[in-house]
């Protein structure tokens, strides 16, 4: 099997000029909204053009069968491009380009406020506003929102603060604004998905990380209490090195729910596993989980959820590199290095 692509820009199939050119494709899915970007490298003879910024580049990339000439292509995402650069003195051209979806009204600042309704009403609201159709979990759906201030602040903001509050994560994928709980292994309509397994094998680099600086214990969030005429807190335990988180919240349970989410995040953030380099694998994707096998370390393998993956196709082939963390479930066993 032969890696492959097809590459069209503003509708128009500019896959063989590319390929006569190219030194490298290389795309990145990472969690949340700031979600896909794409790079193409290529060889400049001086007389390549080069697309404007209107116009869409779409992806597709897999393998071709050289024997019975099947072609095996997956979609990789529609990109607008954001900028060229020409280095020298080896002469190549760089394409940067990200995701189409989140321009425009999207992230673009403005002022609302939105009183007495549920996250998955405002969530409704804003993906029709764009476009979008919505998906998300019935946990996020039907959680209560009383008050919140969206002063110059884009939509696409506005739903990934709402998000890290409940230790949720809010992406575009396609036409989708998707919603759901961070590293806990359900899809969005509540079902747990299978691990996509990942051996460790001679196909295979990578590293695992164990971060032995000490990090806050500990988090600590301030809300206004109106009936005791000021700021009072809340903190998931006292423990030091404590983090304040800078937000100022209209309510208790909302100051609460921000506290743990973020003490969570330290958690999963101290013990990472870096796969480098392997094989393509078309289901492993951001927030996927992953299950490692094949580690002489036993904390390594088990699940892991991706926080950002990249795919590149260059003269070695077709392969993959992603960053993942401990899933909720996993995040008590994160080891201790001293």
């Amino acid at each position: 099997m032969t890696p492959d692509f097809k590459i069209t820009i503003g509708g128009k199939d500019r896959t063989e000029i590319i390929r006569e050119n190219l030194i490298s494709i290389s795309r990145t899915d990472e969690a949340g909204h700031k979600s896909d970007s794409l790079t193409i490298e290529l060889h400049d003879n001086g007389k390549l053009a080069f697309p404007s910024k209107e116009q869409d580049i779409k992806l597709w990339i897999g393998y071709r069968n050289p024997l019975t000439r099947n072609i095996d292509l997956v979609y990789r995402g529609n990109y607008r491009l954001d900028g060229v650069e020409f280095p020298f003195p080896d002469y190549r051209m760089i394409f940067s380009a990200s995701g189409a979806r989140l321009r425009g009204g999207f992230t673009s600042p403005r002022d609302g406020v939105w009183q007495e309704m549920t996250l998955g009403t405002i969530a409704e609201t804003i993906a029709v506003r764009h476009g979008f159709d919505l998906a998300i979990s019935e946990k996020l759906n039907n959680i209560p929102i009383e008050f919140e201030d969206q002063k110059a602040q884009s939509d696409a903001d506005l739903l990934t603060r709402l998000a890290s509050r409940y230790d949720a994560t809010m992406k575009p994928v396609g036409n989708k604004l998707v919603l759901f709980e961070k590293g806990d292994g359900k899809s969005v309509s509540g079902n747990s998905i299978k691990p996509v397994h990942i051996p460790i094998n001679q196909e295979t680099a990578g590293n695992v990380k164990l971060s032995g600086r000490v990090r806050q214990n500990s988090v600590r969030a301030n809300y206004r209490n109106l009936n005791a005429g000021g700021e009072q807190f809340v903190e998931t335990s006292s423990e030091q090195p404590q983090k304040v988180l800078p937000q100022l919240y209209d309510f208790e349970p909302d100051a609460r729910q921000a506290a743990w989410a973020a003490l969570h995040e330290i958690q999963r953030a101290q013990f990472e596993f870096i796969m480098s380099r392997m094989p393509v694998n078309q289901d492993v994707r951001a927030e996927a989980l992953v299950n490692i096998t094949g580690h002489r370390r036993p904390q390594a393998n088990g699940e892991w959820v991706v926080k950002s993956l990249t795919e590149t196709l260059d003269n070695q082939g077709l392969w993959q590199s992603f960053t993942a963390s401990y899933p909720k479930q996993r995040v008590k066993q994160v080891p201790n290095p001293a």
